[in-house]
């Protein structure tokens, strides 16, 4: 779970995201999510949840990581 803060400096009432990606501090593995139907999740204040899902794009990233090792 993460809360984005919705403060005035931000500018909008609104977010348009495409992807996440999560990188680990420890590990520094990745993990991408992107938005469970459609290409967008919409987020706008006072709105609903946005529901992201484990991207495949992930397993691609880290096959990419291990060659360029």
């Amino acid at each position: 779970d993460a809360i984005i803060s919705w403060s005035d400096w931000w500018g909008s009432s609104q977010f348009h995201i495409r992807k996440l990606r999560i990188k680990s501090g420890e590990t520094q593995s990745k993990v991408i999510f992107s938005a469970k139907e459609g290409e967008f999740v919409y987020l706008v204040r006072g709105g609903e949840d946005g529901v992201f899902v484990k991207s495949k794009e992930d397993r691609k990233e880290k096959l990419m990581h291990k060659l360029r090792m």
